[in-house]
């Protein structure tokens, strides 16, 4: 997902961490689907949060 996102910055962090920030302050906005269950697209969120801070 983080490479994808790349794709559509140029890379540019600033413009990734909006995004990111966007999607967990307002999923259902960001994905087009006013019925989106926001407890499932901010738990994603927090899961890719963690993943990308704590790498393996």
């Amino acid at each position: 997902m983080d490479e994808l996102s790349a794709l559509f910055s140029s890379g540019d962090a600033g413009v990734s961490a909006g995004v990111r920030a966007a999607w967990h302050d307002d999923p259902a906005a960001m994905s087009g689907d006013s019925s989106a269950p926001v407890d499932d697209w901010c738990e994603l969120s927090d899961y890719l949060n963690r993943a990308r801070h704590n790498p393996r």
